[in-house]
């Protein structure tokens, strides 16, 4: 297996590589490790800016003053990390655990999280937004934020843009009038009763299967 197709298949999902091996004249000049323990407090702070790193088991890691923005985090294990100075606006945390980290001065604006994140004491969650079953994410930018296998079932999305990846995602009974979701990967996705008025479709139609009703006047 050579590099280019390990990223393939990482950003395809899949996270067991045992026993892979790359060629030994492999270029990794420009990897860097991203595993438990490590100490990236000296990299360059954008290093993790955006990455995908779902999944991964991140225990005691030191990422002090790092940019950690839009960075997806979804399922991680953060516990007893340092995350000093650190900033995690739009990353996706749902599912991940941050317990006994050191959280002083980090910023939370708009990261995403569920009722399955864990964050130590004293978190200021003021300005980061909820996402789950029944969820009011209205007007909300959702782009960038992995959603695939995910329960939204209920949610009101009136307004939202949703250009993301939906794979077997549960929208079941939400109302996505004037929802934009072009661009988003939608294969297996549940939409059984959900609403459509003026709705941007993923390939750019438009859906106004449901007509005017009384959620989307």
């Amino acid at each position: 297996m050579d590099v280019k197709e390990l990223l393939e298949r990482y950003n395809a999902g899949e996270r067991n590589f045992v026993g892979i091996y790359l060629p030994s004249n492999a270029d990794l000049s420009q990897a860097v490790r991203v595993a438990y323990g490590v100490n990236l407090s000296g990299q360059p702070k954008q290093i993790l800016y955006r990455r995908d790193l779902h999944g991964l088991d991140l225990r005691t890691a030191d990422f002090s003053g790092l940019d950690l923005r839009e960075t997806n985090f979804r399922g991680v294990d953060l516990a007893c990390t340092n995350l000093k100075n650190t900033n995690f606006e739009k990353a996706n945390l749902i599912d991940a655990d941050l317990s006994y980290s050191n959280v002083e001065r980090a910023k939370f604006d708009y990261c995403y999280y569920n009722s399955k994140t864990v964050f130590p004491r004293g978190v200021d969650l003021s300005k980061a937004i909820y996402i789950d079953r029944n969820s009011d994410l209205s007007g909300r930018h959702l782009y960038r934020i992995d959603l695939s296998n995910f329960d939204l079932s209920g949610s009101n999305l009136q307004y939202s843009s949703i250009g993301t990846n939906l794979t077997n995602t549960n929208l079941s009974n939400t109302d996505l009038s004037y929802a934009n979701l072009k661009g988003s990967t939608v294969e297996g996705t549940n939409f059984d009763g959900a609403i459509f008025y003026r709705t941007i479709m993923p390939d750019g139609s438009v859906n106004n299967s449901s007509g005017r009703n009384s959620k989307a006047s």
